[in-house]
């Protein structure tokens, strides 16, 4: 089982709600995102701080997923990845997003098949995104990065390699009211199918 960080504890400033909690579909945008990565293999590592007791509420722990909370979540992204990589116990561990409910359960089967001494990036048409497959021997260097709140200058300085992957759901996140309203169409054609086949393996 490999790890997987989603940071969870932002404040969501470009959206008039707190963008996790949204609807879609069915479920909420972060229930979404982590269920996807459960089902794809993966134990969840969720940072929480902002709204974090109503994600404790959502979310009991388990087997398959672990809270963590940030304490210094005003710090931004970068804080809260280090925050989950103390709660790291797999050799390779992916980082994710909670505003992604797209990355589906294939796609952490499919990338979490290159475990190696690289980082692995998913790219879709030239273009990198999430998650993205670390080997744990790199989290000293994480732990003490410094530079910019992304994490993604420092990776691509370490050795890396990119897997071509057939979806754009690696690179859908949802910041804006715009992209969330793109996000309620997507979702018709991609989670509703995906929940309907679900129903039928059953």
């Amino acid at each position: 089982m490999i790890d997987c960080i989603i940071p969870a504890a932002g404040l969501s400033k470009r959206m008039p709600q707190w963008k996790p909690l949204l609807p879609l579909f069915n479920k909420t945008i972060i229930e979404w995102s982590v269920s996807n990565a459960i089902e794809g293999g993966c134990r969840v590592i969720l940072v929480i701080g902002n709204n974090g007791e109503r994600l404790q509420k959502l979310f009991p722990e388990s087997t398959s997923l672990t809270l963590t909370k940030n304490l210094n979540y005003q710090d931004g992204m970068l804080s809260s990845i280090k925050t989950g990589l103390l709660n790291v116990k797999s050799d390779h561990f992916f980082i994710s997003l909670a505003d992604m409910p797209f990355i589906l359960p294939d796609i952490y089967q499919q990338i979490g098949t290159y475990q190696s001494n690289d980082v692995v990036f998913p790219k879709y048409q030239n273009k990198t995104g999430h998650p993205v497959l670390i080997p744990a021997k790199f989290i000293g260097k994480i732990l003490q990065y410094q530079d910019s709140n992304s994490l993604k200058p420092l990776l691509l300085k370490l050795p890396h390699q990119l897997v071509e992957v057939q979806t754009n759901g690696i690179q859908f996140d949802i910041d804006t009211p715009d992209e969330y309203q793109k996000a309620l169409t997507k979702a018709e054609s991609i989670l509703k199918n995906m929940n309907l086949l679900k129903n039928m393996l059953r």
